[in-house]
């Protein structure tokens, strides 16, 4: 499927999230290996994508959800600091990644022992 469709974005992120799955498995010969495809596949989609919330969002997930907590610290971040896309006030809203970010971010601070960092995180971008 991959060769039908070399720069499909969905196709990639697809690859990716499944090899997260099987690196998550109790029984996999290699998690490591797992790992490591997955890793690739989200560098490849974000060449695909290029630099948007929605790249940043998702590789901040594979790493919430690797507990490699200062990277996705690093990713949320990331997507913070972005603008949506979109033409107008509408359209930036149905793209504005900034509240899932955020919540996720604040859940990392909570977890670490941060909850002051957590709440204005939370106050910041969360409450409306």
């Amino acid at each position: 499927m991959r060769e039908k469709f070399p720069d499909d974005a969905l196709l990639t992120l697809l690859l990716a999230v499944g090899f997260l799955s099987m690196a998550m498995q109790k029984h996999i010969g290699s998690r490591h290996l797992a790992i490591l495809q997955a890793v690739g596949f989200l560098g490849e989609y974000k060449r695909l994508r290029g630099d948007c919330q929605e790249v940043y969002y998702n590789i901040a997930r594979a790493c919430h959800q690797l507990l490699i907590t200062h990277m996705a610290i690093h990713y949320y971040e990331k997507v913070l600091a972005m603008e949506p896309i979109g033409n107008n006030p509408e359209e930036k809203s149905v793209t504005n990644l900034h509240r899932e970010a955020a919540f996720n971010l604040a859940l990392l601070y909570r977890t670490n022992g941060n909850p002051a960092m957590a709440r204005h995180i939370l106050q910041k971008y969360v409450v409306i």
